[in-house]
């Protein structure tokens, strides 16, 4: 998906305010929640800060949410292996083979899946600087495509950042509020946080540059997956060629483990619940509604994209993102306030 598509050639612009704005929400949202609670997932600090009986609630309907994440994630990875790997392949076959992945990593635990992520991270990183590379040698950048610079003024470059602050890929970030207590440097997690995110935007805006000036703005709006289209040019000395396989590979993995993530949030978040022993207990019952919401969620993918672009942001992402944790926050000081004002 084209991030800032309706923005032009000046998509990357888009890119860079909502990176900034994503980058100043963390720091407000997760810096002074995670500072209050360091040793308490989301579930706990719902309960801490508005009771018992809210937070349950709070908290079962933040599981909700995040099923509809991992519902769109799943679509997400369905609709890339039929449009690259496995044309043909029947839809049920695709979606229960990949949520079973996904359940027997949750299954092994969230310190197993991370130790997999950092293997990824590096060959991911390794995987994108050879891309650029490549790009670069394979002489297909036209940097005339970039300009004019603001054609059509500020206001389509605002308008495409206000869904990327709140939605893809900087608005689905309260799945880590659930993680952040199993993290041994308790010091290092926000900078760790803003660091990750800071690359990330680093990398979307490289790519969103580089998507443009070589496919164009048409095919960069058009197409399903430009970055995929943009690796498929690749070609130095017609030796070096066809790498969008493993780009392929490379988003798939990338959204396997982004799935895993929200289920795991999930799942603990029904154990802080349900008062369980494990979390283990709910991953099959999530898992198939996990598998049912990829299937209701679009009837194709012009469906599912609308869906991601123009609701996901205002409709859930803005209040369960923002809004809900701004609230809590601001609770929370008054709370703490009036607990002084008494004291003193």
């Amino acid at each position: 998906m084209f991030l800032g598509r309706n923005a032009k050639q000046d998509a990357w612009i888009a890119v860079v305010i909502g990176s900034i704005v994503g980058m100043i929400l963390y720091l407000l949202i997760h810096g002074l929640l995670f500072k209050s609670y360091p040793d308490l997932p989301f579930t706990k600090i719902f309960e801490k800060i508005l009771g018992k009986v809210m937070g349950k609630i709070l908290s079962f309907l933040y599981v909700l949410y995040l099923l509809f994440l991992s519902s769109l994630v799943l679509r997400y990875i369905y609709e890339m292996l039929v449009m690259y790997v496995l044309a043909g392949t029947p839809k049920i076959v695709l979606i229960f083979f990949v949520a079973s992945l996904v359940i027997y990593a949750v299954l092994k635990g969230f310190e197993t899946m991370s130790r997999t992520a950092e293997l990824y991270f590096f060959s991911v990183i390794l995987a994108y600087i050879t891309f650029i590379i490549l790009i670069l040698l394979s002489d297909i950048i036209e940097l005339k495509y970039l300009f004019p610079i603001l054609e059509d003024g500020f206001k389509p470059v605002i308008k495409e950042a206000v869904p990327l602050f709140l939605g893809y890929p900087f608005g689905e970030l309260c799945s880590f509020l659930y993680i952040y207590p199993l993290v041994n440097k308790k010091k290092m997690v926000i900078k760790v946080g803003l660091l990750a995110i800071l690359s990330t935007s680093f990398i979307l805006i490289l790519l969103t540059v580089l998507s443009i000036t070589t496919i164009g703005i048409y095919w960069s709006q058009n197409s399903p997956f430009p970055i995929l289209k943009m690796i498929r040019l690749i070609n130095v000395g017609d030796i070096l060629q066809r790498f969008d396989s493993l780009a392929v590979l490379i988003f798939l993995t990338g959204s396997i483990f982004k799935l895993g993530i929200f289920c795991y949030a999930t799942n603990s978040s029904l154990q802080d619940i349900f008062n369980t022993k494990k979390y283990t207990i709910f991953l099959v019952p999530t898992g198939i509604l996990v598998i049912t919401g990829s299937y209701l969620i679009a009837n194709n993918y012009t469906t599912y994209i609308h869906l991601l672009t123009k609701h996901l942001p205002f409709l859930f992402n803005l209040p369960f993102e923002i809004v809900i944790p701004i609230i809590l926050i601001l609770i929370n000081f008054v709370k703490k306030l009036i607990y002084k004002i008494k004291n003193s």
